[in-house]
């Protein structure tokens, strides 16, 4: 069958900020696929609630998945998500779909603001990536997609910090690409309109 070649079985997926929306759609297709899923959210009662309908669904169609919170906003999130989430099994596949945007005019962007999409949005994509690409080169497969925005070619002028980190994950994921193409690894952006 020539799709078995796109099967996921024995593949372990974290998608972050899977507890709706795009990130939801993407963790229920490749549990579709067959990979079991981490569901990552941001840690609050509510996000929590919505994971773990998420994992619900997962499992009443045969699929294994778990729900893990953090916080992006916090110091070492990156690296403490990825730590939870490999001592449940080794990840194949990270998309990095969490992400924050705050509209304002440029000149009304404060450092606390700033921080926040950067924490969010770079800093702790910055970690899972650290943490989980040299294992997927190791293993000799692995997949990763940032999700981007149509922001990080068409920046709108209320959207000044969190397009340009949408820019930045795009410049990431060809640098990434060039890096760990020759171990397996592959490394894409996929940038949708507003949804």
């Amino acid at each position: 069958n020539p799709l078995d070649r796109f099967r996921l079985a024995n593949r372990t997926a974290l998608v972050t900020g899977a507890r709706r929306e795009i990130g939801r759609a993407i963790a229920l297709a490749l549990a579709g696929a067959g990979a079991r899923l981490a569901i990552h959210h941001a840690g609050t009662a509510e996000e929590a609630v919505d994971a773990d309908n998420v994992v619900r669904d997962i499992e009443q169609g045969g699929g294994t998945a778990r729900a893990f919170g953090q916080d992006f906003a916090l110091d070492d999130a990156g690296h403490r998500l990825a730590t939870s989430v490999t001592a449940w099994s080794p990840v194949d596949i990270l998309v990095l779909n969490a992400s924050i945007e705050l509209p304002e005019a440029y000149q009304a962007i404060t450092r606390e603001r700033f921080d926040k999409q950067i924490s969010v949005n770079l800093r702790s994509p910055l970690e899972l990536l650290q943490a989980l690409v040299p294992a997927m080169g190791a293993r000799g497969w692995g997949r990763v997609v940032t999700i981007g925005s149509v922001q990080q070619v068409r920046p709108h002028p209320q959207m000044l910090v969190y397009a340009g980190t949408k820019a930045a994950q795009l410049n990431w994921a060809w640098n990434l690409a060039r890096q760990f193409g020759g171990q397996g690894v592959t490394v894409n952006n996929l940038a949708p309109g507003a949804i």
